[in-house]
C-alpha cells in the first residue's frame, strides 16, 4: 500500500446533524486553500469572506500530498470553516514528517451529511456504503475517522475492510461500537498553490471536452504505451499504481496485438514517428509469436492458432499500410487472411482455436464470441486495403450468419433478446456496407446501436458513472469497446444521411466518461509514482488497476470519434 504518514484522523464526537446548504463558490474555495497555505507557512492571513464564517457543526479536514504518495491529514469537529481550517493546520504544522512531503498539494474535506449507526450490522450500512463516496467514524474518546477518499486511496471496497481498516486505529477493537457513515465536499489544488478542483470519489469530474482534449487524452494513452514497452517489444499487462508493480497473469496475444493496432492507428492519426517505432517493435515481439502451415498464418500459443489475435494482427498490418503504404507485408496478410477463411465452416460460423499439430478445430465457446466479429472486420479491410475482391464473400458469409444464425442461437441459449450488443460487429457491417450496399448490414448495425445506446448510463446514476455503459459502477473497457462500436454506426448514419447527432451526443458522454478515468497530473496526486500510471485508463471509479487493454480501446475510440467529429487529419506527415 500507499506508505501513509497519517491516515486515521483524531476528531471530535459531534451530535447528529442534516446535512447543511451553504454553497460555496470557487472564490470561497480558493480562499479556504489559500487560509491554508498560509498557515502552513505561519503567514498571516485574513481570507475576508463571510461564507467562511459559517458553522456546520460537522467535521472539516485538511490533507497534504506529497511527494512519492505521502500524505498528511489533520481533522477539527467544530468551530467555523476558517476556525477549523486554522485548528488543522496548526496540527499538521507540528508534525514531524512536514518536512518530508516535499512540494505537497492541499485537500480539504468538508462533512456535509452524516447518519449513526448502532452497530455496524445494521442492514443500512450495507446498503449505504459506496467506495470513495462514504466515508466512516468511529467516535468515542478517541474517535477516529476514514475520509471517503481513503477508500479509494488504499483500495478499501468492501465494508469489512473498511472496518478493519478502521479498527487497526482503536485500542478498543469492539466491533459492536457504534459508527458513523458520512459524506463530503472535497477539493484539491490543481497544482501546489494553485486553483481548486473538485473532486467526485477523490477524482475530478470531466465536465465538456474539445478537440484538443480528445487529443491530448489519446496521445497520453499512446505515450503511456512508449513507457511501458519491454526490450522484446511486448507491453506490461497489469499494473496496481497503488503498489507501483506490474503482473502478467491472465495476459494473451490478443491483448498483445491490439497495442500493435493501437499504436499505428494513432500514428496514421498523428504523423508522431515513436508510435510507429513503437508499433515496429511490438510487430516483431508478434511475428516471433506466428506460425505458418500450408499457406496459411496463424499467431499461436503452445500448439493452439487463435482467430482472435490473428484477425487483430491484420488490422495492425493494414493500418501500418494505410499510414506507410508499404506493401512489405502484402504476402503475409494473405496468409493470415487464409487462416480466416480455414477458420470459417460453410454455414459462417467460425471455430475461434486451431490445434495446428492435430490438425483439430476448437469450437466458439459461445455464439457471443469475440474474435468472430474481430474476424468479419479483418476480412473487409483487407478487401479493402489490398484491392483482392476474393475476401469480400468470406465476410459477407460470416456477417450473414452473425446477423441471421447467431440470433437464433441465443435464443435457443435462453436468451430474451438476441441482438448483442456487440461493437466490432458494429464496424465491420459499417464498413461491409459501404463495400457492398445491402441494407440488411445496415439495418443491423443500428440495431446493434440501439442496443448500445440503452445499455448506456444517464442522469439516473451516481455523476462519475454518467456516460459509461451496462453495469454499474461501469467497466472502463466495456464502454469503450461498445464506444468503438457506436463511433463506427455515427459514421455510417452521416455516410447515409442520417442525422447522426443522437450518436454523437452519446459518444461525447462516453469520452467524458472515459478521460475521467484516466490518470493525469492532476488526479495522480495520492499515487507513489504517478509518472508510471500517467496516461493510462483504470478499470473503474473504484478499481484502479490498469490493463494495456482498457488503454488500447479507450484511445482508439477517441481516435475514432476526433475522425467522426472533425474529419481525419492530412496524412502527408506520415506518408
Amino acid at each position: 500500500m500507499i506508505p501513509a504518514l497519517a491516515i486515521l484522523c483524531a476528531v471530535g464526537a459531534a451530535a447528529p446533524a442534516p446535512e447543511w446548504r451553504l454553497s460555496l463558490s470557487p472564490a470561497d474555495k480558493t480562499l479556504m486553500l489559500r487560509l491554508a497555505r498560509a498557515e502552513l507557512a505561519s503567514k498571516p492571513f485574513e481570507p475576508g469572506s463571510v461564507n467562511l464564517r459559517f458553522v456546520t457543526g460537522l467535521d472539516l479536514f485538511v490533507s497534504l500530498y506529497g511527494e512519492g504518495g505521502r500524505r498528511l491529514r489533520a481533522g477539527s469537529p467544530s468551530g467555523s470553516l476558517e476556525e477549523q481550517i486554522r485548528a488543522c493546520t496548526k496540527e499538521l504544522r507540528k508534525h514531524p514528517d512536514l518536512p518530508k512531503l516535499g512540494d505537497y498539494r492541499i485537500k480539504i474535506d468538508i462533512v456535509r451529511s452524516r447518519i449513526r449507526l448502532f452497530h455496524p450490522s445494521e442492514l443500512v450500512f450495507w446498503k449505504s456504503f459506496s467506495p470513495g463516496e462514504t466515508g466512516i467514524k468511529l467516535p468515542g474518546d478517541e474517535p477516529l475517522c476514514l475520509l471517503p477518499s481513503v477508500t479509494i486511496e488504499e483500495q478499501l471496497a468492501t465494508p469489512e475492510a473498511v472496518i478493519e481498516r478502521l479498527l487497526e486505529g482503536s485500542r478498543q477493537g469492539n466491533r459492536d461500537l457504534p459508527l458513523e457513515l458520512f459524506r463530503t465536499i472535497s477539493f484539491i489544488e490543481r497544482y501546489p498553490g494553485g486553483a481548486p478542483l473538485e473532486l467526485y470519489r477523490a477524482f475530478p469530474l470531466v465536465r465538456r471536452i474539445t478537440r484538443k482534449d480528445l487529443r491530448a487524452a489519446y496521445l497520453a494513452g499512446a505515450e503511456w504505451f512508449l513507457r511501458n514497452q519491454r526490450p522484446d517489444g511486448s507491453f506490461n499487462y497489469l499494473y496496481y499504481p497503488l503498489d507501483d508493480s506490474y503482473e502478467d497473469k491472465e495476459d494473451s496475444l490478443a491483448r498483445q496485438t491490439g497495442v500493435a493496432y493501437a499504436l499505428y492507428r494513432i500514428y496514421r492519426q498523428t504523423g508522431k514517428h515513436a508510435f510507429y517505432e513503437a508499433g515496429e517493435r511490438s510487430l516483431a515481439f508478434l511475428l516471433r509469436q506466428k506460425r505458418e502451415k500450408g499457406g496459411i498464418a496463424f499467431l499461436a500459443t503452445s500448439r493452439k492458432g487463435e482467430l482472435g489475435p490473428t484477425s487483430l494482427l491484420i488490422l495492425a498490418l493494414v493500418e501500418r499500410r494505410k499510414a506507410t503504404s508499404s506493401k512489405q507485408y502484402d504476402a503475409l496478410l494473405g496468409k493470415l487472411g487464409r487462416f480466416a477463411c480455414f477458420m470459417m465452416k460453410q454455414s459462417g460460423e467460425f471455430y475461434t482455436n486451431y490445434f495446428f499439430e492435430e490438425d483439430g478445430f476448437e469450437p466458439a465457446e459461445n455464439p457471443s464470441d469475440i474474435p468472430t466479429g474481430q474476424a468479419v472486420l479483418a476480412l473487409v479491410r483487407l478487401r479493402g486495403e489490398l484491392g483482392d475482391k476474393a475476401w469480400l464473400p468470406a465476410a459477407e458469409k460470416a456477417a450473414r450468419f452473425l446477423i441471421t444464425e447467431r440470433p437464433r442461437k441465443l435464443l435457443r441459449a435462453g436468451l430474451d433478446d438476441p441482438i448483442l450488443a456487440d461493437a466490432w460487429l458494429a464496424q465491420a457491417l459499417r464498413e461491409l456496407y459501404t463495400a457492398s450496399p445491402n441494407y440488411l448490414y445496415a439495418e443491423h448495425a443500428f440495431t446493434i446501436g440501439s442496443r448500445i445506446l440503452e445499455s448506456q448510463l444517464r442522469g439516473e446514476c451516481e455523476p462519475d458513472f454518467v456516460g459509461g455503459f451496462l453495469t454499474q459502477p461501469p467497466s472502463v473497457c466495456t464502454s469503450a469497446s461498445r464506444a468503438e462500436g457506436l463511433v463506427a454506426i455515427g459514421k455510417l448514419a452521416k455516410q447515409m444521411g442520417i442525422p447522426s447527432e443522437l450518436y454523437e451526443d452519446a459518444l461525447l458522454n462516453a469520452a467524458r466518461f472515459l478521460i475521467a478515468n484516466q490518470f493525469n497530473r492532476e488526479n495522480a496526486y495520492f499515487l507513489p509514482n504517478p509518472d508510471r500510471a500517467i496516461g493510462a485508463f483504470r478499470k473503474d471509479a473504484t478499481d484502479l488497476s490498469v490493463r494495456i487493454d482498457y488503454t488500447r480501446h479507450a484511445v482508439v475510440f477517441l481516435v475514432e470519434l476526433e475522425e467522426l467529429l472533425y474529419g481525419h487529419p492530412e496524412e502527408t506527415a506520415a506518408r
